[in-house]
């Protein structure tokens, strides 16, 4: 800016920033917003030029693609973020809110992968796509993820020019280019997300809704508010390990339980002399475990191994979850894993799971198939 006056029309900078002092730099020192970037950014953006192109070849019409939207059986957690139908003219981008757009990009693919021949350079795009958006939004990752996914962004957005060379590539795809270096900085940029204000601000706003009294709202706002964190503070659930909560339980009887499953229960730490209660489902830090999803439990040669939820036990307000194992296979077409259920069953805490999020198995023609909603990876494996 200094060197070439000319060109500050060009940069859009006028004047040094005031809140460059010391260390601190508005260039490095603040973390991307991947909520914004990404879910209501590149993929909506991304996604409506790849909608315009498949519907243009005839795999499929903006209507069939709606009636599949309103007839596909989402499970217990996707329901929550259900994709509302698309408008036939197809704009700049795909009108949906963020927790949508996140379960569209995921489900897309299992929706519409009959009608799209394997192959397609625009399906691979959208793969590619996937597959930035599952390491970003990890919640933990190795340096090695860290590299691998410098190097998918820069194939995709290659790509990308080649299947669209007369886009231009829009801002947020750019800064895509910078999330290795930023994760390096700042860790999982998961953790920076404006999602956590979006959730807290979502307080407020459902509280006026509540309220429905505007005078003096600010004043009833924060009263609230600070009621609300003075019952926390006293019943001191703030502070407990996991916010749990449970439905309806019954007493299980030991005797009536088969001899492998009672060995599997005293191997995880459960006390056989103490009350031993099941339940449907169990709600822990705002995640609702049902029976019959699918949870990660370990890696086989670098493949997830999964744990189909058979029985929900609770002991002390501690869950534990009894799991047929499952093998699974890696479709690329689909960009998910193919359930194998074995006889194995096995026995999980929270904490032994490698990721907290309970994954729904889908049918797509005779196989069932699973979509992880961000990488997953072992860390004991990386260790050193």
């Amino acid at each position: 800016m200094h060197e070439n006056e000319r060109e500050l029309s060009c940069f859009g900078i006028r004047t040094r920033s005031s809140f460059i002092s010391g260390s601190f730099h508005v260039i490095d020192g603040l973390p991307p917003d991947i909520m914004h970037d990404l879910l209501e950014g590149v993929v909506p953006f991304e996604m409506a030029l790849l909608l315009k192109h498949f519907v243009s070849k005839g795999y499929f019409t903006v209507d069939e693609l709606n009636r599949t939207l309103a007839s596909w059986k989402y499970g217990p957690l996707d329901k929550a973020n259900k994709p509302v139908p698309i408008t036939s003219t197809v704009g700049e981008t795909i009108k949906q809110n963020t927790g949508r757009t996140w379960c569209l990009l995921r489900l897309f693919l299992l929706m519409v992968s009959s009608k799209v021949p394997v192959g397609d350079k625009y399906w691979q795009l959208f793969l590619e796509l996937k597959e930035i958006v599952e390491l970003v939004f990890a919640p933990h990752l190795a340096v090695g993820h860290v590299l691998m996914l410098q190097v998918k962004v820069h194939d995709h957005l290659q790509l990308f020019h080649e299947l669209f060379p007369g886009k231009l590539l829009k801002p947020k795809q750019n800064f895509m280019l910078h999330y290795a270096k930023a994760m390096l900085v700042y860790g999982p940029l998961r953790n920076c997300w404006c999602m956590r204000f979006e959730a807290k601000h979502y307080y407020f706003s459902r509280l006026m809704r509540v309220v429905n009294n505007f005078k003096h709202a600010c004043k009833t706002l924060a009263e609230r508010h600070q009621m609300n964190l003075a019952y926390l503070l006293a019943n001191n659930s703030m502070f407990a390990e996991h916010e749990m909560s449970v439905s309806a339980t019954v007493n299980v009887n030991i005797n009536f339980l088969s001899e492998s499953v009672v060995e599997i229960l005293r191997r995880s730490n459960i006390c056989m002399s103490k009350p031993l209660h099941q339940c449907r489902f169990v709600k822990v830090n705002s995640i609702v475990y049902h029976c019959n999803m699918y949870v990660v439990i370990d890696f086989v040669n670098d493949t997830p191994l999964f744990g189909q939820i058979q029985v929900i036990y609770v002991q002390n307000l501690k869950p534990f979850f009894l799991v047929k194992v499952c093998t699974s296979e890696y479709d690329t077409h689909l960009s998910g894993y193919v359930m194998n259920a074995t006889d194995e069953i096995a026995v999980y805490s929270i904490d032994q799971l490698l990721d907290y999020y309970l994954l729904s198995g889908y049918i797509v023609g005779l196989r069932r198939v699973v979509v992880l909603k961000n990488f997953v990876y072992n860390q004991s494996q990386f260790d050193w």
